[in-house]
């Protein structure tokens, strides 16, 4: 069986419509499709269901672990809606809808996530060139942080960027695109790049002007960081949390 998948973007939520048959085979389709959304910075996700079957229960499972995650990166809900019949029985007798929103329709999915927040965001189209994208995306977080009055974390943020921009260029090789997102209390620098290639933790390149030092100093210096995979490559973020005294802020 297959499973297809396309975005809608209804701003400021992503819903993302499943068609076909769920199964061992087509669940990383689903994670595909679910982060090739968050990859944009929504404010949430509704996974629309209406056109879903499902081979077993256990299968829904990958919906309360894609939650999950979306709360861990980048901080956004993500909702069920229109399951059919089966399905929602599934949904209830694996008590995935206990963790996870499931709303009989779209429309009272997008109802019920009117009051969620849309992230503050920056959003730039680099192409794969040191000299351009490298100042380019420093500027971009620059104004950012100018913008939402985070000043005290700029440093650190354009060092940040700088090594992100560079990863992609050095093993990509493809346009870029930069998003810088506000989602309090976390200052998020996410790249989009069109190679699935994993990012890797290298040794330093000590000739390479641009960054070079891999991904070590974003292991360094982000409160947390990953990647995860899209539709046309990947996404790599990285999260600065604006109230560590590490940072300049204050702890809570």
């Amino acid at each position: 069986m297959t499973l297809t998948w396309d975005i809608e973007t209804d701003p400021p939520v992503a819903v993302i419509w499943l068609i076909g048959e769920l199964d061992v085979e087509t669940a990383p389709e689903v994670r595909l499709a679910v982060a090739t959304a968050l990859a944009a910075q929504p404010a949430a996700v509704v996974v629309e269901l209406s056109m879903v079957t499902a081979a077993d229960d256990v299968v829904l499972t990958v919906f309360s672990a894609l939650a999950r995650s979306a709360v861990e990166w980048p901080g956004c809900p993500v909702v069920l809606s229109g399951p059919t019949g089966e399905v929602a029985a599934g949904l209830e007798q694996m008590s995935i809808n206990r963790s996870v929103p499931v709303h009989p329709d779209r429309a009272r999915a997008l109802a019920a996530l009117e009051g969620v927040p849309a992230p503050r965001r920056f959003l730039r189209r680099l192409p794969a060139s040191p000299s351009v994208a490298g100042p380019a995306a420093r500027a971009t977080v620059a104004a950012a942080c100018e913008a939402w009055q985070l000043t005290h974390v700029t440093d650190r943020a354009e060092l940040l960027v700088t090594e992100l921009i560079s990863n992609a260029i050095l093993h990509a090789k493809t346009e870029i695109e930069l998003l810088v997102a506000l989602r309090e209390p976390y200052l998020h620098i996410s790249v989009v790049d069109g190679s699935s290639a994993p990012p890797r933790l290298m040794s330093a390149d000590p000739t390479e002007v641009l960054g070079g030092r891999g991904l070590i100093l974003v292991d360094a210096f982000a409160t947390k960081w990953g990647f995860l995979p899209t539709r046309d490559g990947k996404v790599v973020w990285a999260m600065l949390r604006l109230d560590s005294p590490r940072y300049g802020g204050t702890s809570p």
